[in-house]
Order: structure tokens, then C-alpha cells, then sequence
């Protein structure tokens, strides 16, 4: 589900639910989901601006992470940025 987020239409009202249940899996013990619910995060705040600072936050964790898919992922969503 975390990569099938970009290809979702997520209305305006729903990004905040959405990210809510993103959240606990930026902490979750498989690497994997870490790193893909960040993506996803950052593809819902793009529906809902004033997501951008949990995705800050959450990207500056990520880029400490001990999992180098984890902080692949983020890197690679700071160059899709520019």
C-alpha cells in the first residue's frame, strides 16, 4: 500500500487520515515499510501542504536511520524535490 500511494487520488479531507496511519510505520522494525511509508508520507503531503513539517522531521530521522534502505529512500525523495 505504502507504494501504491502516488497512484492514489487522496482528497484534500482524507491526507491527514492517511497520514496518521503512516505514522506508527516510520517506526516499524522492517526497513522496508520504514522506508516506504516515509515515500508515502511525502506523496500525501502533497495533497496537504501542512504536512510538510511531520515529512521534514520524519526525513531528518530517516536520514539517521541504522538501515541504509531507509536512508536511500530518503535521499532519493530530497533529489525527486529539485
Amino acid at each position: 500500500v505504502c507504494q501504491s500511494i502516488r497512484y492514489l487520488a487522496i482528497p484534500a479531507g482524507h491526507a491527514q487520515l492517511v497520514a496518521r496511519l503512516l505514522a506508527p510505520l516510520l517506526n516499524h522494525r522492517r526497513p522496508f515499510l520504514r522506508a516506504w511509508a516515509l515515500d508515502a508520507l511525502d506523496w500525501v503531503a502533497r495533497v496537504e501542504p501542512g504536512l510538510r513539517g511531520q515529512v521534514s522531521a520524519a526525513m531528518d530521522e530517516a536520514e539517521r536511520d541504522d538501515a541504509a534502505s531507509v536512508r536511500a529512500r530518503a535521499k532519493a525523495i530530497r533529489c525527486r524535490k529539485i
